[in-house]
């Protein structure tokens, strides 16, 4: 199956007659579109999936540019609490300690004991109910993931190291709670190498995170409320993707920082940047990373993204280079190494941690170390985990799928986690070699036991679920706040699409697929598809049905909307309306609300804007636009202000017949036509 995303930037309004409100094509900001050209000068098409680009970009610009709005401030008491959690876990009162806590042994999520995991689960909702400072001990690590650390502890190196810190605070406060709980973390690898969707995860049932889809009503952490009073959701598979083996063999293929964090000229070797897809693949509150830790996932994820650093770190010391001492100095004021790390506080009697010390050793020294990612090869073909199978074609780990089966698996009850680690072969390639990592013993056959796992999980997931967006605006959640518009995507069958339906010639069967274009000579002289690079999770849905996402991203206000509309992937050409939401533009506003808009499929592929031409009159003609709309107030009216009147206003119901359609006024349209260059104009001209 395919998915086409659209993610919405909307400027200035153009003239659309359509529904109620003015609407103008507006221009790519300064920083973004500099951002664009510098990623894609860098960059192939046909290598890098241009929704890499687009992530990585408008992630960066919102940033710089302070539009993510910080709901809540720290309070007296929040700062002195995090002071005393870095005074204990500073190196001089380490020493002054008459027993330092055992290190940590983080495994991945799935590779946890039945235990294990139910004292983590717990841990964690004691933190939630722990209310010994405001609003609890939950959630005063997501206000302190907020504020200038928004902009300090991301889009550069220092990234790393804050949010190395930030874990070790977190797995800290966990095991007051529950002692000897340890932080596990998730490889999306896991998910991503599935055989069929990685939206179907055991990961998303209620042994683990619960569902994916909506507000969460399943697992440990059901009906969660976040510290802006609304519920935890997630929308997993609307946009993004997650890890890939291939996207970790390019960040372990490198030897220093300054070639793995951002500013990078290359979006595939920006370990930041595909850790913010995998932000994006989960949506809901992680969909921005202002409000990502309000999920319980965040932390699992960034353990994973930490695990990747530190196997790249002990690969440094192999090519003789001192991690500690690899900090780059990329000319930002926000990121110089020396600068005092924002959102912590002076620790009493030893002042303030700097960027470059969260580069230290004495972290995993002293505090945790990693069991490598699950891994599994001959003769036993078992990755160690119930919830695991190895694939026995890659010789990989896999997630087990969240569906309705009983089965038998063995399990160990100790394991051998492999060190996974990269070393430099013939002709600079790069091979995964098996070696020793962790403290652990290999497995004892003798050991292994076998359960009947029973899940009662829904069956496994089609073509996604309907998308439960939060309606927040700068803090406030509430659909009247919302303008709609209709857009329309335009939709070429890609070259790799091949159907099944064939071509019967004097009773014989043919070997050509009745819809591709190339056999009708009135189609293929229009209709030239080329191959511009994907994901490596595309899927196809044999069925035909191409699901297309929608998402609009403020730039003059800090908000997003998710929605998606489904196209034919049989035919050569197809189209489909859908609706997007904006933030409703105001009688009083002195600016337009200025929005960006963009369509990508589930391969990463983006689709081209087009916006009406003013003054085409009723044959509408659409020119090339960059995905910036700017709304205002004024009439003409070209949105609706609620869901109904954009809907609505489409269609004529004026014959009690039957509805006529007038996509024709529509003002912004979608072309996705697989050529081989970049969605946005400027980015081609070279």
């Amino acid at each position: 199956m395919k998915r086409i995303t659209i993610v919405l930037i909307f400027g200035v309004g153009c003239l659309l007659s359509l529904v109620r409100g003015m609407i103008d094509p507006g221009d790519l900001p300064d920083g973004l579109k500099k951002c664009f050209e510098m990623k894609t000068n860098n960059s192939n098409v046909k290598e890098v999936p241009s929704e890499d680009i687009c992530i990585t970009c408008i992630t960066d610009y919102l940033w710089k540019q302070g539009k993510h709005v910080h709901c809540f401030n720290k309070t007296e008491h929040d700062v002195k609490w995090v002071a005393e959690l870095l005074a204990e876990l500073h190196p001089a009162s380490m020493r002054t300690k008459r027993s330092a806590p055992r290190r940590c042994r983080r495994k991945e999520y799935r590779m946890l004991t039945d235990n294990e995991r139910e004292d983590y689960h717990r841990a964690v909702n004691l933190m939630k109910k722990d209310k010994s400072i405001w609003p609890n001990r939950y959630d005063g690590f997501v206000i302190f993931h907020s504020g200038m650390s928004g902009k300090s502890a991301h889009r550069g190196p220092n990234f790393y190291g804050w949010h190395r810190i930030l874990l070790i605070m977190y797995e800290y406060s966990l095991r007051k709670l529950v002692p000897g709980v340890c932080l596990p973390y998730w490889d999306s690898t896991l998910d991503s190498a599935m055989s069929t969707m990685p939206e179907n995860s055991i990961i998303w049932s209620k042994h683990f995170m619960g569902n994916g889809d909506g507000q969460v009503q399943t697992g440990p952490f059901r009906r969660w409320m976040n510290i802006d009073g609304s519920p935890l959701m997630r929308n997993i598979g609307s946009t993004g993707q997650l890890l890939t083996k291939r996207t970790v063999l390019n960040i372990l293929s490198k030897r220093y920082n300054h070639q793995i964090c951002e500013p990078s000229q290359n979006v595939m070797h920006s370990l930041e940047g595909l850790h913010d897809q995998v932000h994006m693949w989960i949506g809901g509150k992680m969909f921005d990373i202002a409000t990502s830790p309000m999920d319980p996932i965040f932390f699992m994820h960034h353990a994973f993204i930490d695990c990747l650093w530190e196997i790249f770190r002990k690969q440094q010391i192999g090519y003789k280079i001192d991690p500690s001492k690899d900090y780059p100095n990329t000319g930002d004021l926000l990121q110089h190494p020396d600068r005092p790390m924002d959102s912590l506080p002076p620790i009493p009697g030893f002042g303030r941690l700097r960027n470059k010390d969260g580069y230290l050793s004495y972290w995993t020294d002293k505090f945790y170390f990693y069991d490598p990612p699950p891994t599994c090869s001959f003769p036993t073909l078992d990755c160690g985990s119930k919830w695991l199978e190895c694939d026995t074609r890659r010789k990989i780990c896999v997630s087990k799928s969240n569906q309705a089966m009983s089965f038998q698996y063995p399990t160990f009850n100790s394991f051998n986690p492999w060190n996974f680690y990269l070393k430099r072969g013939k002709r600079d390639t790069y091979k995964v070699l098996l070696g020793k990592l962790g403290e652990t013993e290999s497995p004892d056959q003798s050991q292994m036991s076998y359960e009947k796992v029973k899940l009662n999980v829904p069956k496994e997931v089609a073509l996604g679920s309907p998308i439960q967006n939060a309606f927040e605006i700068d803090c406030v959640q509430d659909i009247r706040a919302w303008a709609f518009m209709a857009i329309k995507v335009i939709h070429l069958r890609p070259q790799e699409v091949k159907m099944s339906a064939h071509i019967i010639e004097n009773g014989k069967i043919q070997d050509t697929d009745m819809y591709n274009e190339s056999n009708y000579r009135s189609l293929k002289t229009h209709i030239r598809p080329g191959s511009p690079a994907m994901y490596d999770t595309c899927m196809e849905d044999n069925s035909g049905a191409f699901r297309i996402n929608l998402v609009s991203r403020g730039l003059s206000y800090n908000g997003w909307y998710e929605d998606y509309v489904m196209v034919d992937n049989r035919l050569p050409i197809s189209s489909h309306v859908g609706y997007i939401a904006f933030k409703k533009p105001g009688p009083n506003d002195t600016e337009p609300v200025t929005s960006f808009i963009s369509a990508t499929d589930t391969c990463g592929r983006m689709c081209k804007p087009k916006c009406l031409k003013k003054g085409s009159g009723s044959k509408p003609t659409y020119v090339p636009c960059d995905g910036v709309i700017k709304a205002t107030a004024q009439s003409p009216l070209m949105y609706g202000e609620t869901y109904g009147d954009a809907a609505g206003d489409i269609w004529d119901f004026s014959d009690p017949m039957v509805p006529v359609s007038k996509e024709s006024g529509i003002f912004m349209i979608f072309y996705c036509d697989y050529s081989d260059t970049w969605p946005w104009e400027s980015c081609n001209k070279k």
